[in-house]
C-alpha cells in the first residue's frame, strides 16, 4: 500500500442526513472512524462486483462488537 502521506484527500458531501447518520452509527458500532467505514464499504462493494480487491487495512480485522472475548484474549 501507498504511503498515507502520499495519498490523495478526497472531501466527500452526503447527500441527506439520513446517511450521514448511518455511516456515523455503523463507524461507532464497528470501532472505525468515518472514514474507515466508507473505505471498508467500497472495500466491499469492489469484492461483490468481482473487481480487484485493494490493499487491505485495519479495517479489514473484525470490529470488536463482532469479536467475542475469547476470540479477544
Amino acid at each position: 500500500m501507498a504511503n498515507r502521506q502520499s495519498l490523495p484527500n478526497f472531501k466527500m458531501r452526503f447527500y441527506s442526513v439520513e446517511l450521514y447518520d448511518w455511516v456515523k452509527e455503523q463507524s461507532q458500532i464497528n470501532c472505525r472512524t468515518m472514514t474507515a467505514e466508507i473505505n471498508y464499504h467500497i472495500q466491499q462493494a469492489m469484492q461483490n462486483a468481482g473487481t480487484k480487491k485493494a490493499d487491505t487495512t485495519r479495517q479489514d480485522e473484525p470490529s470488536a462488537s463482532t469479536t467475542s472475548n475469547s476470540e479477544r484474549n
